[in-house]
C-alpha cells in the first residue's frame, strides 16, 4: 500500500480584487484568481494542496477548517503565555 502524502498548508493572507494571496507553510507566496479556488475561501482560510506538482495543483485544493482551528488556538495560547511573562505599566528604560 502507497504512502499517502501530507497536503501542503497556504493560508488566504487577502483577497484584492478577485485575487487570493496565498502563503504557504514553506514561506512562498502565491497571487490567484479567487474563482479558481474552492467555493468559500476568504481572507484567513486554510487551504490544504496535495503535494504532487509545482506549482501546487490549485485545482484540487480543499478548505481545511481544522486546521484553521487548531492554528488560532496555537496562537492563542502563545500570546496567553507571553501576556503571563508581562507586568504591564509603564517601561523605564
Amino acid at each position: 500500500m502507497a504512502k499517502q502524502m501530507q497536503p501542503a498548508f497556504f493560508a488566504v493572507d487577502r483577497i484584492e480584487s478577485g485575487y487570493a494571496v496565498l502563503i504557504g507553510d514553506d514561506g512562498r507566496q502565491f497571487e490567484l484568481p479567487l474563482a479558481s479556488l474552492p467555493g468559500g475561501t476568504t481572507e484567513g482560510t486554510i487551504l490544504a494542496v496535495p503535494v504532487r506538482t509545482d506549482p501546487p495543483a490549485w485545482s484540487e485544493a480543499e478548505i481545511d477548517a481544522g486546521e484553521r482551528e487548531r492554528r488560532l488556538e496555537e496562537a492563542q495560547a502563545r500570546l496567553k503565555k507571553l501576556r503571563q511573562g508581562d507586568p504591564g505599566g509603564d517601561i523605564i528604560l
